[in-house]
């Protein structure tokens, strides 16, 4: 069956990771100062993770609070979370959705009231100044802290990043840390198929060790991992890199309906759809 003729059609999810922000240790310990952020317990090394209040450190942003508000060695700029642009990353519009989730707890269930809950979050988006498509590549660069103190990424970037050090033999990057939301958002890629032979491939991604491997080596969560060897918690323990508590069971940020998620999107990016 060919897409569209209303035929055959299965939808794969092999793994997924959850939205972070992105940042480097004192900066983190500034907003555990500022009382909006507090270290995942971790064993032996300084804390790689942190979770994250997120509508204090909206609050925060809002009230234009500078860094060195909290700490005198840190610069003089704004508290900001530097993300993609919303209109080409859906990194960039999902984190819309989460700072709007912050703010008002609930997704917006009309057009009208994605329009309203946009206009009040954008001067907090606006402040970022000209979005980027993917912020990972300025995040992991040695100049980072001048322009990615707090970036919005994906966790599978981070792991990745640090699975890489560790196969070069540096070790792991104890500066860059990750923020977990109070109420996090995961992203979980689809694979569409439209034929019996698309089936097989997504069947071979749910269920071959090798490719479910090479998926938690990029840094993803599989689902239904069929044994411990290949499981995310498993993988990180054999590598040495601490598993982070997303604390996704308890809280996750709900995005609006697709009309309305469009509309907020739009009104906070000028996007030319």
């Amino acid at each position: 069956m060919r897409p569209g003729d209303g035929g055959h059609r299965a939808v794969p999810r092999p793994f997924f990771t959850p939205l972070v922000l992105a940042t480097f240790r004192n900066y983190a310990r500034a907003l555990t100062t500022a009382e909006v952020a507090e270290p995942q317990e971790s064993e032996g090394n300084p804390p790689l993770y942190y979770s994250v209040a997120m509508a204090k450190l909206m609050a925060l942003v809002a009230g234009e609070a500078r860094w060195n508000d909290y700490d005198p060695g840190l610069s003089a700029n704004r508290m900001l979370a530097q993300s993609p642009d919303p209109c080409r990353s859906y990194s960039g519009a999902a984190y819309v959705g989460l700072v709007a989730f912050a703010r008002y707890s609930h997704p917006a269930a009309t057009e009208a009231e994605a329009v309203e809950q946009a206009r009040a979050i954008k001067p907090m988006l606006d402040a970022e100044g000209q979005h980027s498509d993917d912020m990972a590549p300025s995040y992991f660069v040695p100049e980072a802290r001048s322009f990615a103190t707090v970036a919005v990424i994906y966790e599978h970037q981070y792991l990745a990043y640090q699975n890489r050090r560790l196969d070069n033999g540096l070790g792991l990057d104890t500066e860059r840390v990750l923020l977990y939301p109070s109420a996090q958002h995961e992203t979980a890629p689809d694979l569409i198929s439209f034929s019996p032979e698309g089936d097989a491939i997504g069947a071979l991604l749910m269920s071959d060790a090798a490719l479910r491997r090479r998926a938690v080596e990029l840094g993803f969560h599989v689902y239904s991992a069929p044994s411990a060897q290949f499981d995310f918690a498993g993988y990180l323990r054999e590598r040495g890199i601490p598993e982070p508590s997303t604390s996704i069971a308890d809280t996750e940020t709900w995005l609006p309906g697709n009309a309305q998620f469009r509309k907020m999107v739009d009104e906070i990016g000028d996007c030319r759809w």
